[in-house]
């Protein structure tokens, strides 16, 4: 009964190593090849004001291949001041409610 116990462990533990190398060697050839360049920084220094960023409005491109809906330009101090919360709301619309507004 130990033998088959044993058995049962070793290959549980290695089909969920074998299982996380594989995802890592993946992620490894994704970074390495077309996905990088995909890759597009979320905030963007705005020009002549090195203290402030914005959202940089090719980031969208990756994920709307017809249109390019427009981001509203709302630059905010790269570095927050110690008094301040920032909150980030991802899906914008959803959390203003569309297409749901009544």
């Amino acid at each position: 009964m130990q033998g088959k116990r044993d058995k049962k462990l070793i290959f549980g533990a290695t089909a969920v190593l074998l299982t996380f190398l594989l995802l890592v060697l993946l992620e490894g050839l994704m970074r390495l090849s077309w996905a990088e360049h995909a890759r597009r920084d979320l905030f963007v220094t705005v020009p002549d004001h090195e203290k402030h960023v914005v959202i940089n409005p090719c980031f969208v491109r990756r994920y709307f291949a017809g249109f390019l809906p427009d981001v509203a330009p709302q630059p905010f101090l790269r570095e927050k001041p110690s008094d301040t919360k920032r909150y980030f709301v991802p899906e914008g619309s959803a959390a203003e409610g569309f297409p749901y507004h009544f």
